[in-house]
């Protein structure tokens, strides 16, 4: 029997075949905030480790523009990470993407050394004195483009058509590999997060019984 197609006014087409294998978003139902940040988190990472590994056998393209995909799936994973963490930890997430934010927002939230995560694609200020760092800190939050290595990870060219600035690029073999490591510790972290989590709700005093209440 060939499987039956059902067709949308936005073109989007949705396979369903009489083994009921389609894939869908109802896997999502039930799971809250920070549940679904982390599932998205772990499948960039393994999506970006399986295009490197690719990388490297030669069954994926060696050009920039296939390693760029990778950085972009690298670069999210990261954010949504953070995303689920804050979120996990019953802060409001931002709808930013600007990691070094959200990352000052985590280690507020995670402050124990054991939490300890210092996140890819955040600028260092290096040779910086205080004061210099403090101004350019500034200049970065208050800038309109504070969200520039998101960008730079999704698309060539900035917002004027411009290539970016500066050389860019990856070694494939390193690559893997310190993405193999990243998904170690983000594991590793959620595991952490979940077990903390979980010793509140333990650790938690019953509610009051009031008068009514069974």
């Amino acid at each position: 029997m060939r499987p039956s197609t059902l067709r949308f006014p936005w073109s989007v087409h949705i396979m369903v075949d009489e083994k009921n294998s389609m894939i869908g978003n109802w896997e999502l139902y039930g799971l809250n905030e920070a549940e679904m940040h982390y599932a998205l988190a772990d499948s960039h990472l393994e999506a970006a480790i399986v295009l490197a590994t690719a990388l490297i056998k030669g069954e994926y393209s060696k050009t920039f523009s296939h390693a760029k995909v990778i950085l972009s799936l690298h670069h999210h994973a990261v954010e949504l990470f953070l995303k689920y963490a804050i979120s996990r930890a019953g802060e409001k997430v931002p709808t930013h993407h600007h990691i070094r934010d959200l990352s000052l927002r985590y280690s507020a939230a995670y402050c124990d050394t054991e939490f300890h995560f210092e996140p890819p694609f955040v600028a260092e200020y290096l040779g910086a004195t205080p004061e210099q760092l403090q101004r350019d800190l500034t200049a970065e939050f208050e800038s309109k483009n504070r969200n520039r290595v998101d960008q730079e990870m999704r698309y060539h060219t900035d917002r004027d058509g411009d290539i970016w600035p500066g050389a860019h690029g990856v070694e494939p073999e390193s690559y893997a590999a310190d993405l193999e490591r990243l998904s170690n510790q983000i594991h590793a972290l959620h595991a952490l997060i979940e077990s903390r989590m979980a010793r509140r709700t333990l650790d938690a005093p019953p509610k009051s019984a009031t008068r009514g209440s069974f």
